[in-house]
């Protein structure tokens, strides 16, 4: 598994863009609203998707962190196994680094 941090300038194109684009990187169908993608709410405006390949071999988390005039990516890609192992290696990097901890 591989973790990425990526910061961008504004909203760095808009959540459903870049949900869009991390599905079409898992094979997965567009969706038309952010309805059709359920999120976890993080607070401070941070949301948290979780998608898995429609085979079941690839899962990429991914974390949309606002911060000022920026926005921070942080992403958790591998197989689902790999990713599963991990999670909490993930969760707490994106709670430590961009929600100011605990």
């Amino acid at each position: 598994a591989r973790i990425t941090a990526t910061s961008l300038v504004g909203e760095g194109g808009g959540t459903l863009a870049n949900i869009n684009r991390w599905r079409e990187q898992l094979g997965l169908a567009p969706v038309a609203d952010l309805a059709g993608q359920p999120t976890t709410d993080l607070g401070k405006g941070a949301l948290l998707v979780d998608l898995t390949d429609a085979g079941g071999a690839k899962r990429l988390v991914a974390a949309i962190v606002p911060a000022g005039d920026q926005s921070w990516y942080f992403k958790l890609t591998g197989s689902v196994k790999g990713a599963e192992a991990e999670r909490a290696h993930f969760d707490r990097f994106v709670r430590d680094a961009a929600l100011g901890g605990p």
